[in-house]
C-alpha cells in the first residue's frame, strides 16, 4: 500500500506545507510509501494537477486540455451515431469527472445510464435521448467550474439520487 498522491489547499502557505510534512510523517511512521513530488511556486500561482485546474482566483475545474479533449469525444460519438454501452461507458467516465465540480451537472444523464447497462456488449445506433443529453452536457460543461473563494452556506443539506423525489434532507 501506499499513497500516490495528495492535494492540500489553503489560505495560509505555512500552514499547508507544515500540516503536509506533519501528515507525511506520519502516513510514513505507518509504514505507507509516500511519493514525494514537490510543485514549487503553485502557492502565488496557477496550477494543474491530477486532472484538475486551480487558480489564484479561486477557480476549480478540470484542466483546460482534459476538458477539450473529453468535448470533442463526446462530439465525435454524436456525429458517428453509433457505439457499444462499453464505449459509451468509457466517454461518461471522463463526462462524470469534469462535472465532480458541478455535479448538478449529472441530472442530465438518465438514457446514457441505460444504454450502457442495455447496450453494453453490443454496438448500436444512439438512441435520440442519448444524444440529446450528449449535447447538452456539451453545452454546458464550459460552466462546470466552482469558486473556492465563494462563502460557505450556513446549512447543510444531503442529496442523492431518487426515482421518489425523496433524495434530499436538511
Amino acid at each position: 500500500e501506499y499513497v500516490d498522491n495528495h492535494v492540500s489547499i489553503g489560505y495560509d502557505a505555512q500552514a499547508v506545507r507544515s500540516n503536509v510534512t506533519r501528515m507525511m510523517k506520519e502516513l510514513e511512521r505507518r509504514g505507507l510509501l509516500v511519493t514525494r513530488e514537490a510543485h514549487q511556486g503553485e502557492e502565488d500561482g496557477d496550477f494543474s494537477v491530477l486532472g484538475w485546474a486551480i487558480s489564484s482566483t479561486g477557480r476549480f475545474s478540470s484542466s483546460a486540455s482534459r476538458l477539450w479533449r473529453t468535448r470533442l469525444a463526446v462530439r465525435a460519438l454524436v456525429r458517428r451515431g453509433r457505439c457499444s454501452g462499453r464505449d459509451l461507458e468509457r466517454v461518461i467516465g471522463h463526462v462524470v469527472f469534469i462535472t465532480l465540480a458541478r455535479r448538478e451537472g449529472l441530472s442530465i444523464f438518465e438514457s446514457c445510464f441505460r444504454f450502457v447497462q442495455e447496450c453494453y456488449n453490443r454496438e448500436v445506433p444512439l438512441w435520440g435521448q442519448v444524444r440529446q443529453e450528449l449535447l447538452a452536457w456539451d453545452g454546458v460543461a464550459p460552466l462546470l467550474w466552482r469558486d473556492l473563494r465563494a462563502p460557505w452556506c450556513p446549512s447543510v443539506g444531503c442529496v442523492d439520487a431518487s426515482p421518489w423525489g425523496l433524495g434530499a434532507c436538511d
